[in-house]
């Protein structure tokens, strides 16, 4: 089973670039806040069901990655989105094939708009 995160970022093609995959939500969480870690060491982060189609990735249940709490402020009364993710579209596939099939997909939507 592979989860797909892409942080947050001004441009997709970008988000993609740092494209990743995980095995579990709770790795993938870990791996979430050892990013946020020198910034916010106590921030807190939830994956927030919200399934959307994005027709750029191809992900077809995408999930946001939110900052709940950054440890300094009081919770947020709206969660910050540092990211996104997907959990079923490449259930079926491994790490890298999953890594590879969302870089494919976002090729082809990439050249459909020149």
């Amino acid at each position: 089973m592979a989860i797909l995160y892409r942080p947050q970022r001004s441009e997709i093609r970008d988000a993609m670039f740092e494209l990743k995959a995980f095995d579990t939500s709770e790795e993938l969480l870990a791996q979430v806040s050892q990013e946020w870690k020198d910034k916010y060491p106590d921030a807190k982060f939830k994956i927030k069901l919200k399934a959307l189609n994005d027709e750029r990735t191809g992900w077809e249940y995408t999930r946001y990655v939110c900052m709940t709490d950054n440890g300094i402020d009081a919770p947020y009364r709206h969660p910050k989105v540092v990211g996104i993710c997907d959990s079923d579209t490449f259930k079926a596939m491994t790490k890298e094939e999953a890594l590879a099939k969302a870089k494919t997909l976002f090729e082809q939507w990439a050249a459909s708009q020149q």
